[in-house]
């Protein structure tokens, strides 16, 4: 293979990877099927508390929109109710619909296309395979939570109110403060920057609740009907659910603890073995956070697409196994079996972290035997 065919290879692949996604965009739009449904549920909220409506009402609904059921914080709505008191909310859909083709070019090209030796794009591509169509087209306000994230590119200081930021909206997503631990920095320093971001997780926590009067009470509600009730994702809550467990058992607070705490030792063995620079950690600390995510959504499993190439990047079983994951994934895909193939990606994932974690640790203890003091 020549030079010039070797770096188009790995874009083929990435052509390939992604064409169920394509498939389901390219559907959506010669249907003539609606677009940005999950940002409508915001939408709709904000304008009804423009409109002085009720905001957790049943069957929520607003002229221009078609909303999903509005599960997020009500300071939210409050927030944006200033650019939703026309009579519709065409004009708010439509702003926010630039915003975001924009936001989502550019967080797939950073995802996908922007160079990280760490983490070659022949590894990155296969995970292209979990990514449904309509986890774009939905129009989610994770997708700019996870843009703003990955934008700050490290774990300085100033990505702290981001995680806090994006954790208000989706309190979830307080798994990115991994991104803290897996800094390429002295134990102390990240230790410090831990600290200061679960301080201000209470902190906003106490915030949300002094603020939220009456309706906190109504957001829980829906946390408890559709969160937790009906759509528990496709990573830890929905294993769970099969096993009978719901989200707000003691028993399942205590498995999810012990599930990521072993996932997130996993990758930080992974870290800190391999001596990994700034930017493979970082991608890695991504990747991690989703799988420690316990409501994981379909609109989550791009981000784990740089961490993944980190740990297959390091052995060639690795690179194998990914591979295999979005061939699997991509076929279950195009036979429409999605639901199935974004439910078994995660797992598959999962595992291949635990088996580095655990291979990487043994690779690296005669080292550490070594090193250690004798008596």
């Amino acid at each position: 293979m020549t030079a010039p065919d070797a770096g188009r290879a790995p874009l083929k692949l990435l052509v390939v990877f992604s064409l169920s996604t394509l498939a389901g965009l390219i559907g959506r739009a010669i249907k003539g099927g609606w677009w940005l449904n999950d940002f409508d549920a915001v939408a709709c909220a904000a304008w009804r508390v423009a409109h002085h409506m009720p905001l957790y009402a049943e069957g929520l609904s607003c002229p221009g929109g078609r909303p999903a059921a509005y599960v997020y914080l009500p300071q939210l709505a409050w927030a944006l109710s200033p650019l939703a008191g026309g009579p519709d909310v065409s004009g708010l859909r439509l702003a926010y619909g630039l915003a975001y083709g924009a936001v989502m070019a550019w967080m797939f090209w950073a995802l996908f296309l922007r160079s990280a030796p760490d983490a070659p794009l022949r590894d990155r591509a296969p995970l292209m395979a979990m990514c449904k169509g309509s986890a774009i087209s939905c129009g989610n306000i994770a997708g700019p939570c996870h843009a703003a994230v990955l934008a700050m590119g490290g774990a300085g200081w100033a990505m702290i109110p981001v995680v806090l930021g994006v954790a208000l909206i989706k309190p979830v997503y307080l798994t990115y403060l991994l991104i803290f631990a897996y800094a390429a920095e002295p134990w102390r320093l990240r230790a410090a920057k831990l600290a200061v971001g679960l301080a201000g997780a209470a902190l906003a926590a106490a915030w949300v609740v002094t603020t939220g009067g009456p309706e906190i009470a109504a957001w829980r509600d829906a946390l408890a009907s559709v969160v937790i009730g009906q759509q528990t994702g496709v990573g830890f809550l929905d294993d769970v659910a099969h096993l009978g467990l719901r989200g707000g058992d003691a028993a399942t607070q205590i498995l999810w603890l012990g599930f990521a705490g072993i996932m997130a030792l996993s990758g930080l063995v992974i870290a800190e073995t391999r001596a990994l620079g700034p930017q493979a950690r970082f991608l890695l600390a991504l990747a991690v956070a989703q799988i420690c995510n316990p409501r994981l959504m379909d609109y989550d499993l791009v981000l784990m697409a740089g961490g993944v190439a980190v740990v297959a990047a390091g052995e060639p079983e690795g690179r194998r196994a990914v591979f295999w994951v979005g061939v699997v994934c991509l076929v279950l895909s195009l036979a429409e079996q999605t639901a199935f193939a974004i439910r078994l990606g995660p797992a598959l994932l999962a595992l291949l972290l635990l088996v580095a974690g655990v291979r990487a640790g043994r690779e690296a203890a005669p080292v550490w035997r070594a090193l250690s003091p004798r008596p």
